[in-house]
């Protein structure tokens, strides 16, 4: 039985593949020995706090340190009234500018007027608009962008190994098509108005192609919603196209 490499000294009941390390717990948040090692760096950090708040008494890094000639001056002792003003007033246009550029993020479109919300949201949308007409697509879930080229299609990005695939599939048949950029409307399960962009586009069978591996709640919201044919390929068929050797791309460029 393997002893835990953390030093408590216990038996190890769980190995971490990122570490390769044993433990006595599958967290080393619960083993003894890392408790105590915590909480001496926590108590450290803390310290360390405390040390710089003491520092920037009397507005000043220095502080009472008594280390610096400055030691215990405030802006106006330092650099005269005027200039003590001209930093403060540069301060506080920083922190404005700052507040400006994370308005979203800190939830300043809440304070917003109705009308002011609107022409935001305006704003907004076509600045998105603009990305989509210049060739932009989203990044989709977790999958990676995979560039690839189609002797049909083009230069396209695909978002992950399972479009990738289906691009090379449709390229081994023969079919005309292409990435889609065109996107629809529809109406999420709480009321919110959406858009959804099917993968491909295939002439020869007026539909588009959708990849899915594993639907939602919300695909099947949108796909009830969507009146242009739609074929979706789920994970059965990716895996069936696979393994029948179907997605080598046998078009010559």
């Amino acid at each position: 039985m393997p002893i835990c490499e953390y030093g408590c000294g216990k038996s190890a009941i769980h190995r971490f593949s990122s570490s390769g390390r044993w433990c006595c717990s599958r967290s080393t948040s619960s083993c003894e020995a890392m408790k105590s090692r915590n909480s001496v760096a926590v108590k450290d950090f803390q310290g360390s706090l405390s040390c710089i708040a003491d520092q920037w008494k009397n507005g000043h890094p220095r502080g009472n340190s008594g280390k610096s000639t400055l030691g215990g001056k405030n802006y106006v002792e330092m650099h005269g009234l005027k200039e003590a003003e001209r930093i403060r007033n540069q301060i506080s246009e920083t922190t404005r500018r700052n507040r400006e550029s994370d308005f979203d993020r800190y939830g300043g479109f809440a304070r917003l007027s109705g009308t002011e919300k609107e022409e935001h949201i305006k704003r907004c949308s076509e600045r998105i608009k603009a990305r989509y007409e210049a060739g932009w697509m989203p990044k989709a879930g977790r999958s990676r962008k995979i560039s690839y080229h189609s002797c049909v299609a083009g230069d396209v990005n695909l978002d992950g190994t399972w479009e990738l695939i289906a691009a090379k599939y449709l390229d081994r048949i023969g079919v005309s098509w292409k990435r889609n950029s065109i996107r629809f409307a529809y109406v999420d399960t709480y009321g919110t108005h959406r858009f959804y962009t099917p993968d491909f586009w295939v002439e020869e069978w007026n539909s588009f192609v959708e990849v899915k591996g594993y639907e939602t709640d919300l695909d099947r919201c949108k796909w009830s919603q969507f009146k242009a044919n739609l074929i979706i390929w789920k994970s059965e068929e990716i895996k069936r196209i696979k393994e029948d050797g179907q997605d080598g791309n046998a078009a010559v460029c």
